[in-house]
């Protein structure tokens, strides 16, 4: 184990890739092996790690005394964590921590955890709705309803994380502020096949049941998959596959692997993924989003953009976000999935402080980061165009709006109805063209 060095659950999962590609070559050859990792980002990653995971874990001990548990349960309670940052353009593993502590359990659990993502799942379902001709300010209602599972042929009657309706609101609200309702109702209109084949395209590799509840994310993924996913927003629509080996030399020094990026693919229309980007960046900027406390409490400035995630219960937490040039993701939870993180430590309070940190500290101090930290996202003329909004209605301003807003659209498609409230309607009733 004093093999590993900075990096054990990474090296691991190389020398696993190398074993799958080589067999026992692998040993017998004595193979250079060069990696993707950034020992900067995994020394930081690693620092916060240990602290932010102790916090929680401190809280779940503390809840569990408080209730009398016994001390098997107590015992059982450890609370584990798993962190991987990814370069979105290149698909390049940065740093990656699958564990507390791999002397004691190898299991990584970045790359081999399947867990129930939550609301984390919902940028899936968003993205599905922009691309086949929604828009984020068409409004929905966040209030009860009743769905029929056909699969469990039983009524199924949603809630949200709070267990309060909020009436209606666009879909921009509904994402930022994480409304389950508005997820479920969004992808019960939209199908939830449909939404299936967004993330299996995007690069979620796990089974997918296309249930009525796949707008809050009851499948279970995988970290490395959901972090390679949201990726793909800030890459402008195309999915690069994550890597870990760069360059491989036999010991006389001949160079016979070399790979500069993953493999990559097109898996959205480039206007697609910047308006979800911009969707996402509203839940860190503005009041009421889950990502707030990027900002409000470990103020980093960047330009960034992201999504929590709870299960029921407490039983995961996660946080997976993304400036421009760099995309992390944050999972926590105990093992057994039976044991919870209690009490209410969702992913907003106990995945998104170790992400924020070490966001913070690599723009702070790491190059390219440092010099990249006023560089935001773009908005391509030719992908996407402002307009105006009225807030009254969340159709297209007319001149006689009082309260406007602006707003994106994909350029050179139909734009939704004006305002019938102030001056006159001139209604464009949206083709549904649906895509996959």
């Amino acid at each position: 184990e004093e093999t590993y060095g900075i990096a054990p659950y990474f090296v691991e999962h190389v020398r696993q890739q190398m074993q799958r590609e080589f067999g026992m070559a692998t040993y017998r050859e004595g193979f250079v092996v060069h990696t993707t990792l950034d020992s900067r980002l995994q020394q930081i990653a690693e620092k916060h790690f240990d602290t932010e995971i102790s916090k929680v874990q401190k809280k779940v001990d503390k809840h569990l005394k408080a209730v009398g548990a016994s001390q098997s349960v107590r015992d059982s309670a450890l609370v584990q964590a798993a962190f991987v940052a990814m370069d979105p353009a290149t698909g390049h593993i940065l740093a990656m921590i699958g564990g507390r502590d791999f002397s004691h359990s190898k299991f990584n659990r970045a790359t081999q955890a399947k867990r129930q993502p939550g609301s984390a799942f919902k940028p899936f379902v968003y993205t599905a709705a922009i691309d086949n001709n929604r828009f984020a300010v068409d409004v929905l209602d966040d209030n009860a309803f009743t769905l029929w599972d056909h699969r469990r042929e039983q009524f199924w009657d949603p809630e949200n994380y709070d267990k309060k309706f909020k009436g209606p609101m666009t879909l921009r609200e509904g994402l930022k502020q994480s409304r389950n309702l508005i997820s479920i109702k969004l992808a019960d209109e939209l199908g939830p096949s449909l939404i299936r084949s967004y993330a299996r395209n995007m690069g979620i590799s796990t089974p997918i049941q296309a249930i009525p509840s796949i707008g809050v994310g009851t499948s279970e993924v995988l970290l490395l998959d959901l972090v390679a996913a949201y990726a793909v927003f800030p890459n402008k629509g195309i999915y690069v596959e994550p890597m870990a080996i760069s360059r491989l030399e036999r010991k006389d020094g001949d160079v016979f692997f070399t790979q500069e990026s993953g493999r990559k693919q097109e898996v959205l229309r480039p206007a697609v993924a910047v308006i979800v980007a911009d969707m996402l960046r509203s839940a860190v900027d503005e009041v009421g989003g889950t990502g707030r406390r990027i900002r409000t409490v470990y103020r980093f400035r960047p330009q960034a953009a992201g999504k929590t995630g709870t299960t029921n219960d407490y039983t995961d937490a996660w946080f997976i976000g993304f400036t421009p040039h760099l995309v992390a993701g944050v999972w926590v939870g105990i093992d057994d999935p039976s044991l919870r993180l209690w009490p209410k430590q969702a992913g907003s309070a106990a995945a998104l402080p170790l992400w924020a940190e070490f966001m913070k500290e690599v723009y702070e101090s790491v190059e390219p980061y440092r010099s990249l930290r006023n560089r935001g996202f773009e908005y391509p003329e030719n992908l996407v165009v402002r307009r105006a909004v009225c807030n009254d209605t969340h159709k297209i301003a007319t001149r006689f709006c009082p309260d406007q807003r602006e707003e994106i659209f994909i350029a050179g498609e139909v734009l939704p109805s004006t305002c019938p409230l102030h001056g006159r309607s001139q209604e464009q009733a949206p083709r549904r063209i649906q895509r996959f």
